[in-house]
């Protein structure tokens, strides 16, 4: 969604993810592998939905509904995950 007052797109976010959880692996290396697998298994998917809905489109759409504070950040720096808080009516 476009900042109105500098007609600019704001910056995704990125979080760090969750600390790994070695106790799934028996080496980093093997859940690096695991990791590299799933993302590699899954990206064809992955980019053909936002090839059919650019997240732009999403956070407009969130944002037409009247949420506020709509937003996206990568998780596991793979997956887009959009955000927003439900208006506060007028006090």
């Amino acid at each position: 969604m476009k900042d109105s007052m500098t007609n600019e797109q704001p910056a995704v976010l990125v979080h760090a993810p969750h600390r790994p959880l070695t106790e799934y692996y028996q080496t980093e290396q093997d859940r690096q592998a695991c990791l590299r697998r799933i993302f590699d298994d899954t990206a064809p998917d992955y980019d053909r939905i936002e090839a059919c809905v650019q997240p732009e489109q999403v956070m407009a759409t969130l944002g037409a509904t009247g949420l506020t504070q709509v937003g996206r950040h990568l998780e596991l720096g793979i997956f887009s995950q959009y955000h927003a808080e439900k208006a506060r009516p007028p006090a």
